[in-house]
């Protein structure tokens, strides 16, 4: 009778258990929930199971999975599911600056001749080469000393440099070796002579190095961190995602770290990709002078082409970054090196029933790639052409109407891609 009883017992047990195990199981292929940003599309909510070079695998609600193609991806967006997650930056005193541009704050930061090791939290340090590093401010400074901190970080200089903090409003710099950077000193040699620097009178350290990593043509994604931290990544790759997994990102720099989910903020694949032109600075710039019979020179700001920002608001918003053109006008840009196609759309778009049709044109340099007649609102005409990386690029909106009423032209989500 003892036995029955106990067997009965252990299988109530075991329903449960095994339950709990089979939702266990389940959970590890739901993935990372995360916006998605797209290039062409609404953003939408997925649940992120993979990211690699071949693109990222999703599962948007009520859906099968797909993967995306990098190029086809603007960024993914975590930081819906972490914004109650106080910022650790208050807890951390360093700020180490990557010669790829990267950087974050570090609770510890240690040297010993051949590596440095970054501790970013309790279960969490990164192991970098010193080539890797440009700098480590090791404490807050005042706003002078901000500023003379930001001109010894740029500057050109053929050793290692010591920061000193001289006053409340004045820095010195000591040029030499950095030995050795201890948790409460730095040995520095300075012209054969060995100086323990206590960190509490440094305002940070600056590395030499030969050539900064430009953040260019080689990068694929920047990846933020809820605490403000920046990682400028070649790559980016995780599989079999859940709530406490971790990226894997090898820096433009060379160095290779693990981020957990738990911190990320986004990844915005765009960089290195796809360079939007609205985002570049235009070489050129020329507006309608004139509305019918009155000229218009002070007025000037208010037609041609014109930015699409944050402050638009809902546009922004929902079409990205883009041009609007006011009436007639054109814009110039450089075609960035490594940049080969030009993709976007453009559409007559009034702000109410009247309009004027419109013709826009498409140069590179002076050849002539595209024209065409945009007679029906909202009528959205894809782009896809090849350029040439050097080149310039011409877009012109004009109509021959000598009043142009309602002609708003949208070139939404206009970029350069490779």
């Amino acid at each position: 009778m003892n036995g029955i009883i106990a067997l009965i017992f252990g299988l109530l047990l075991a329903a449960p258990m095994q339950a709990l195990l089979g939702q266990a199981g389940a959970s590890s292929h739901d993935g990372v929930t995360a916006e998605v940003v797209q290039t062409n599309t609404p953003a939408y909510s997925a649940a992120i199971l993979e990211i690699s070079d071949q693109g990222i695998r999703v599962r948007a609600a009520a859906s099968k999975e797909q993967t995306i193609a990098l190029g086809q991806v603007r960024k993914l967006s975590f930081a819906t599911r972490s914004v109650d997650r106080p910022s650790a930056i208050s807890e951390r005193s360093t700020i180490a600056l990557l010669s790829d541009g990267s950087q974050f704050a570090c609770q510890q930061i240690t040297f010993d001749g051949t590596s440095v090791n970054c501790q970013i939290a309790d279960q969490r340090s990164h192991k970098l080469e010193t080539t890797a590093i440009t700098s480590c401010q090791f404490q807050t400074l005042s706003e002078a000393q901000q500023t003379q901190w930001q001109a010894i970080v740029a500057s050109k200089l053929s050793s290692d440099v010591l920061v000193l903090i001289r006053s409340p409003e004045a820095l010195d710099k000591i040029e030499g070796l950095i030995q050795r950077i201890e948790p409460n000193i730095v040995k520095f040699d300075f012209a054969g002579q060995a100086i323990d620097a206590p960190r509490a009178k440094l305002a940070g350290i600056r590395f030499y190095s030969k050539n900064p990593v430009l953040a260019g043509n080689k990068g694929g994604a920047i990846v933020r961190e809820i605490d403000g931290a920046k990682w400028m990544a070649q790559s980016v790759s995780a599989k079999d995602l859940t709530g406490n997994a971790a990226i894997q990102v090898k820096l433009l720099c060379g160095s290779q770290i693990e981020i957990p989910i738990t911190s990320l903020a986004e990844i915005d694949f765009s960089f290195g990709n796809m360079q939007f032109l609205a985002e570049l600075e235009p070489l050129e710039r020329t507006t309608q002078k004139r509305l019918g019979g009155l000229e218009l020179p002070e007025f000037n700001e208010l037609f041609g082409p014109q930015i699409l920002s944050a402050s638009k608001g809902d546009l922004m918003a929902t079409m990205g970054p883009g041009l609007q053109f006011l009436g007639s006008g054109s814009i110039v840009y450089r075609i960035p090196e490594g940049f080969q196609r030009l993709l976007g759309s453009v559409e007559l778009s009034p702000d109410g029933p009247q309009f004027v049709p419109c013709r826009f044109r498409i140069f590179q340099e002076e050849k002539q790639l595209v024209e065409k007649t945009l007679m029906d609102p909202r009528q959205p005409i894809a782009i896809d052409l090849a350029i040439e990386a050097g080149k310039r690029l011409r877009l012109v909106v004009d109509s021959d109407a000598k009043q142009p009423v309602g002609n708003v032209v949208l070139w939404k989500q206009l970029r350069f891609a490779k």
